[in-house]
């Protein structure tokens, strides 16, 4: 009995293995369709909803006269553009204006009503679960950047007259959040015979980001001057209120809370 017996076991352990064989089988074939049934976890994220008209219209003004923009690789102009992207990623942030937002691009030189804008930048609204995308934004950003240190130097400062354009650009968006960044030396310097232009800021907020040059390191009365003299222009024009900054002494909070601020009309 003991010599033939041990067979018994051997193959009822080779019946058991077929059979786990054969349900296995079943499982991939038959219960395919249900598996697929659910979605595989790095499918691609839906399409975001529509994003809308701004909720926010930014203007930037910067000043590429000669006195700026001289063409040194550390002239105030050249460190001025990268607070393009520091402003723009302070006011997309949680903290800034409401999204979605229009960031444009234009300068002040020799005929500044004349021109066309030089950039055009949109910001989607943020996400509240998740991450927004913001490639594109990013793209566009650097390519604007890379415009503006293209730009030939300026022989004249037309300010007023990019103030009243950029003021122009903004018409016809009732409702939304206005501003105006400029990145300037505050010397207005006009051709013989040229206009001064006038522009209507009236609910704009206006935040001047200024660097020093000329004769102010020995005058320093004459900043103080300047300063004065656009604040109570801006004020004149109806502005609803102002920042002047030097542009070294940029912080993202401190813009921040002067838009929010402003649009509340402190």
């Amino acid at each position: 009995m003991d010599r033939k017996h041990p067979a018994v076991p051997l193959a009822i352990i080779f019946g058991l293995l077929l059979l786990f064989a054969w349900l296995g089988h079943l499982w991939s074939g038959g219960s395919t369709g249900q598996r697929n049934v659910a979605a595989p976890p790095n499918q691609p994220p839906t399409a975001s909803p529509t994003q809308g008209s701004p909720q926010s219209y930014l203007f930037y003004l910067f000043d590429v006269s000669r006195s700026m923009n001289n063409g040194a690789p550390d002239s105030p102009y050249n460190r001025a553009i990268p607070l393009l992207g520091g402003a723009i990623r302070a006011l997309s942030g949680d903290e800034g204006p409401p999204a979605p937002q229009r960031h444009r691009v234009g300068t002040i030189g020799n005929m500044s009503l004349n021109q066309a804008i030089l950039c055009d930048i949109n910001v989607p609204r943020r996400a509240v679960f998740g991450s927004t995308d913001t490639s594109a934004s990013a793209d566009s950003l650097r390519s604007c950047m890379s415009r503006l240190r293209a730009l030939r130097p300026s022989e004249y400062t037309d300010i007023s007259g990019g103030l009243k354009y950029a003021s122009l650009a903004l018409q016809g968006n009732g409702g939304a959040a206005l501003g105006i960044l400029m990145f300037t030396d505050l010397e207005e310097d006009l051709p013989s015979g040229r206009e001064i232009a006038t522009a209507d800021l009236g609910g704009i907020c206006i935040a001047v980001y200024y660097a020093i040059t000329g004769n102010e390191p020995t005058h320093p009365s004459d900043l103080d001057k300047r300063i004065e003299f656009w604040r109570t222009r801006f004020k004149s024009w109806h502005a609803q209120g102002s920042l002047f900054r030097l542009a070294t002494a940029f912080s993202p909070d401190d813009l921040n809370h002067f838009f929010s601020d402003c649009g509340r009309g402190k």
